[in-house]
């Protein structure tokens, strides 16, 4: 590679590198996790997520369902079919949960430093 080939690409990595810094794109973690309602069931029923995750609920069942906190943390209301909730765990530790309406649905959140 002759020197101004070299020079080239060392320009262009750094202004890729710029772009990648300035957006955030490529470099962010994700922070987001997924839980679905389905089949009177939460999943997946155990959920474990670094500090700052938000997590959203989906419900793809037929029937009306909640995510309850059993420590009252967070309360998602009446999810009907096809809506979602989300929730940020700002604090580490475990967080129990159940729907409101199936008390049997139950789950549990644990959240990382």
């Amino acid at each position: 590679m002759t020197l101004t080939a070299r020079r080239v690409a060392a320009f262009i990595l750094g202004l890729a590198l710029s772009v990648v810094a300035s957006t955030g794109l490529a470099l962010a973690q994700t922070n987001s996790a997924a839980v679905t309602i389905s089949d009177f069931q939460f999943a997946p029923a155990t959920t474990q997520v670094a500090q700052g995750t938000t997590v959203t609920w989906t419900n793809n069942g037929p029937s009306n369902h909640t995510s309850t906190a059993d420590g009252g943390a967070w309360d998602s209301g009446v999810l009907q079919p096809g809506k979602s909730f989300s929730f940020k765990f700002n604090t580490p530790g475990t967080f129990a949960y159940h729907c409101a309406i199936h008390p049997n649905m139950v789950g549990t959140i644990t959240v990382t430093q």
